[in-house]
C-alpha cells in the first residue's frame, strides 16, 4: 500500500472516515468518532506497512470459529486427540467465543472465562486441557497476523483452578492374582499379561501373533489400537517408535497353555481377541471393561476406582519395589524421556540421603 493512498473525510454525522486502498486496489472504509483517531490510524497503518508488522484490519474481524477450524485443520495428530480437540472446542470454547471476531479477545475475556468453567463446576484438568486448545488457536491467529498478541500470554498460575491431585492406584502381585482369579478364562490370561508387561491397553489391543516370541521370551510392539466413535484405528505406538517388551517366564507358560487352547492362529491375527469373533482384536473398554474387568474388581474387594490402566502402574511399582534402574522401567513402559518415568513414578522410589551421606563421607573422608 502506497503512503499517499489514503485519505480522511469529514461526514455530515461529524464523525471521520478513513478511506485507503489495498495492494490490489480495492478501498477500505472505517468510522472514528473525530479526524485525530482516523489519522491515527492510518498513521499506524502505514508505519506497519513500511516496517512489515502490518495486519489488515479486515483480518482481526475474522470470527474465531473460523480461525479454530483451521488450526485444527493443520493438526496430523492421533484420532483420539482430535476427537478429544473438538470435543473441548464445542462444549467449552466455542459457547464463548465462537462468534467472536478473533481480533476482539482480550486477555480479560479469557480470564472471565476461566472462572465461568469453574463457576460451572468444570474440573481443574478440564479447564486446563481447554486452555491448552485455546492458546494455540490464538498463537495461529497471532502467525497469521488476524491479531497482534495473544491474550493468553499475560496469565500467570493464580488465573487457574489448583489441580485435584489423585492417588495412583497400584497392586501388589497377591491382589493382581485375586483379581485375575475374578476374571473368567480367557481373560485371566489378558489381566496377567497386562499387569506384567505394563503395556498401555491399545498396544495390547493391537498385538498380533507376528509380534509374539515365546521362545525368547519377548513381544514386539509395533501397533496400538484406538476406538474413536466406534470406528477401530490401528496406529504406531504412542510415542511413535516400536520397542521389545520382555516376559518373565511365568507369563510366557501362561501364554502357552492360553494358545494350546485357541483355535489355530496365523501371524496376522490378535493375541487375545473379542468374545465370539476370533478375527476381531479385543477392547478394553465397552464389554471388557464395563461387564468384565469392573464387576472382578468388586468380587475381589478392589478399589472402586480402579481402571484398567492402573495395570501399568501396577507393572511399573512392583519393578520399583524389585530395584529395577529407572531408565529401565522407562524402556520396558515405552515412556518417551527419562523424565516422565521420574515424573510419575519418581515417589516410589525410597529416600537415598543416607547412600548419598555414605557415599561423601567415603569419598571425602
Amino acid at each position: 500500500m502506497a503512503t499517499s493512498r489514503y485519505s480522511i473525510r469529514q461526514r455530515e454525522s461529524g464523525r471521520s472516515q478513513a478511506r485507503w486502498y489495498d495492494d490490489a486496489g480495492t478501498r477500505h472504509t472505517r468510522m472514528f468518532d473525530n479526524r485525530t483517531e482516523a489519522k491515527r490510524f492510518l498513521n499506524q497503518m502505514t508505519a506497519d506497512k513500511q516496517n512489515g508488522t502490518y495486519r489488515d484490519p479486515r483480518d482481526a474481524e475474522l470470527p474465531f470459529r473460523k480461525v479454530a477450524e483451521g488450526w485444527l485443520a493443520t493438526k496430523v495428530k492421533r484420532p483420539k486427540t482430535l476427537a478429544g480437540y473438538e470435543s473441548l472446542l464445542r462444549t467449552h470454547l466455542l459457547p464463548t467465543f465462537g462468534d467472536r471476531q478473533v481480533g476482539s479477545i482480550k486477555t480479560s475475556d479469557v480470564r472471565r472465562w476461566l472462572a465461568d468453567m469453574q463457576r460451572k463446576g468444570c474440573a481443574p484438568g478440564t479447564i486446563r486441557n481447554a486452555y491448552r486448545v485455546l492458546t494455540p488457536i490464538l498463537d495461529a491467529a497471532v502467525e497469521n497476523r488476524y491479531m497482534a498478541a495473544n491474550p493468553c500470554g499475560p496469565l500467570k498460575r493464580d488465573d487457574f483452578p489448583k489441580p485435584r491431585r489423585t492417588t495412583m492406584l497400584f497392586l501388589d502381585a497377591e491382589q493382581v492374582a485375586r483379581l485375575a482369579a475374578e476374571i473368567p478364562a480367557p481373560y485371566d490370561v489378558l489381566l496377567h499379561f497386562a499387569a506384567r508387561s505394563g503395556m498401555r491397553a491399545g498396544e495390547i489391543g493391537a498385538l498380533r501373533m507376528e509380534n509374539v516370541d515365546l521362545l525368547r521370551k519377548v513381544v514386539h510392539v509395533r501397533e496400538s489400537l484406538s476406538e474413536v466413535a466406534g470406528a477401530l484405528h490401528y496406529l504406531p505406538p504412542k510415542t511413535g517408535e516400536e520397542r521389545t517388551v520382555v516376559l518373565s517366564a511365568a507369563l510366557t507358560r501362561m501364554l502357552r497353555d492360553y494358545l494350546v487352547a485357541q483355535p489355530q492362529k496365523g501371524p496376522r491375527d490378535f493375541l487375545f481377541t473379542a468374545p465370539g469373533d476370533p478375527t476381531a482384536p479385543v477392547r478394553h473398554s465397552g464389554w471388557f471393561y464395563g461387564n468384565v474387568f469392573k464387576p472382578a474388581a468388586r468380587r475381589a474387594g478392589l478399589s472402586p476406582r480402579l481402571r484398567f490402566h492402573d495395570l501399568r502402574h501396577t507393572c511399573a511399582s512392583l519393578l520399583i519395589a524389585e530395584n529395577v534402574p529407572a531408565k529401565a522401567i522407562q524402556e520396558h513402559l515405552g515412556h518417551s524421556s527419562y523424565a516422565i518415568t521420574m515424573d510419575r513414578y519418581g515417589h516410589l522410589y525410597p529416600a537415598a540421603t543416607d547412600d548419598v551421606r555414605e557415599a561423601l563421607e567415603r569419598a571425602f573422608g
